[in-house]
């Protein structure tokens, strides 16, 4: 029979899992807020250090880095997301336009390469049916990213709120996170450590290359006129995310469009733009932003960005990451503590 203390425990230790429980349900729409709001305090730690020194105030100084990094990143995200949408219901509109009129038909059949290519097609494919799929499913799509948006925009909000804690209160958040944890300093160091390299290889070395690459591609897309400059410059991005695939699924076909259109000057400068700049800047920027001595596996880095989406969603690309740095290190806690203890020579005489 259960004593009253042991039975007194059991039911602490009950009622303690149930109201954490309650805890982590409270705090789980707020997961992918609170994951972007530690990205930004990383990134924008120099940052916040440099307003300091500056203003000699921790609340100004988080106040005043809040506000920098909401008008350099948070801003041109939402003015990118907004136009993004906007070309699409565009692009969405001209499609099903064509499709009814047929003037996609003429235009194929006015061009000698690409009208026995599609003599080819409609005898294998029912394109004008696909077409029409096509077109159904990408209303679907602007639907949806409209309502992601403004999904968007709210956690964006909560982002900020919790970065100015960050900010301000970093060092009590750290010593309350080592706190809670049961190890020691330098195996608390070490996790940290883990996930600091983690997030500056994933940010910088794969998101902002990304970004880079997706930004030069569609630079270029406008400057040659091509429609949805801005929309295909995100398409390259979330492509470049993706080892062995990239951006070159995007500016490649395109290449080759313009050139079976007529336009061999403008096929060749997209080529040779996207081959000798898109292509391979990552090789320069990578050991820039992160540095050198820092490099993830491919595949690794691969799998924790692919199941951190599926799993998390767009905060995905932070938390499959970091759930992988904790497993890593974690591990090395665990290999550390099981390690045989060597006795000096002699010691067992």
């Amino acid at each position: 029979m259960l004593s009253r203390e042991r039975l007194l425990l059991i039911t602490v230790v009950a009622v303690t899992g149930l109201v954490l429980s309650l805890c982590g349900l409270i705090f789980l729409p707020f997961v992918p807020a609170m994951t972007w709001a530690m990205v930004l305090a990383i990134i924008g730690s120099r940052l916040f250090e440099w307003l300091l020194k500056r203003l000699k105030h921790r609340s100004f100084a988080a106040g005043a880095a809040v506000v920098l990094i909401a008008t350099g990143i948070i801003g041109p995200v939402v003015w990118i997301c907004i136009e993004i949408t906007r070309e699409a219901s565009y692009g969405l509109g001209q499609l099903q336009s064509g499709i009814r009129s047929g003037a996609w038909e003429a235009a194929l059949q006015s061009q000698p390469v690409l009208n026995r290519i599609d003599g080819w097609v409609r005898i294998n494919v029912d394109l004008t049916n696909n077409a029409r799929q096509v077109a159904g499913w990408a209303q679907s799509a602007v639907t949806s990213i409209v309502g992601v948006t403004t999904g968007t925009a709210v956690q964006a909000a909560f982002a900020l709120f919790a970065l100015f804690f960050f900010f301000r209160d970093q060092q009590e958040v750290l010593s309350g996170v080592s706190s809670a944890l049961p190890f020691s300093n330098h195996e608390t160091n070490m996790l940290f450590e883990k996930v600091r390299v983690m997030v500056r290889a994933t940010i910088y070395g794969n998101v902002l290359t990304s970004v880079i690459q997706g930004a030069l591609g569609g630079t270029m897309f406008w400057i040659l006129g091509i429609p949805a400059a801005l929309l295909w410059a995100v398409v390259m991005f979330f492509l470049s995310l993706v080892p062995n695939l990239g951006s070159f699924l995007v500016w490649a076909p395109a290449a080759a469009w313009l050139a079976f259109s007529g336009s061999w000057t403008k096929a060749i400068v997209l080529s040779i733009w996207g081959v000798g700049v898109v292509g391979s800047i990552d090789n320069f920027l990578y050991p820039f932003l992160v540095g050198r001595d820092v490099r993830i596996h491919t595949l690794l880095l691969f799998l924790s960005l692919a199941g951190g989406v599926i799993l998390f969603g767009p905060s995905g690309l932070v938390l499959g990451p970091v759930v992988i740095a904790l497993g890593l290190g974690l591990i090395d806690v665990l290999r550390e503590r099981t390690r045989p203890v060597s006795l000096p020579a002699g010691a067992g005489d």
